[in-house]
């Protein structure tokens, strides 16, 4: 018997159809402890590395992603259709790599994926001439929610305040 599927709806099509998808490629780095850490950029459409653009890193809380491989979220895309850098970083902890892997945030869930995420866009801001990352003079927006069980709210605040000062 021969096995076929078919797609019976793409929910995503409307939105995808009305941009130009931008440029990936991966970016993955090695961080201080020896763990490679992989992760993807995606640039717009019309990329000049002459000019400064805004930067969303995309990392999504838990350990769920169950390969290897690290795909481009479609709000990615459409971030990077309106001239944003996207970032997408798969930090510590993903259960597809290996036992060592997932548990390197044992006990140290937060701690753990914060630093793989703190240093590897720091990294990724300072190997490129994008960005300044001496200040933050773009528009940004926090979102956030009270019922997010992965980041506390209180991290968000802390950026907030931290980019007042």
């Amino acid at each position: 018997m021969k096995k076929t599927s078919r797609l019976l709806a793409d929910a995503m099509k409307p939105i995808l159809d009305k941009i130009e998808l931008g440029k990936t490629a991966p970016w993955n780095f090695t961080a201080s402890d020896g763990t490679v850490i992989t992760g993807k950029m995606c640039l717009s459409p019309d990329f000049d590395p002459n000019k400064k653009y805004p930067l969303i890193v995309y990392y999504y809380g838990g350990t769920t992603p169950t390969t290897r491989g690290i795909g481009i979220p479609y709000c990615a895309q459409l971030f990077a259709s309106r001239d944003y850098v996207v970032y997408v970083i798969q930090p510590s902890g993903t259960i597809a790599f290996s036992q060592e892997f997932s548990a390197h945030h044992v006990n140290a869930w937060r701690k753990r994926t914060a630093n793989d995420i703190i240093e590897g866009t720091k990294l990724f801001t300072k190997q490129g001439s994008l960005f300044n990352i001496d200040k933050i003079n773009t528009p940004l927006l926090l979102l956030h929610d009270t019922v997010d069980t992965y980041v506390p709210i209180g991290e968000n605040i802390q950026l907030f305040n931290a980019l007042k000062i």
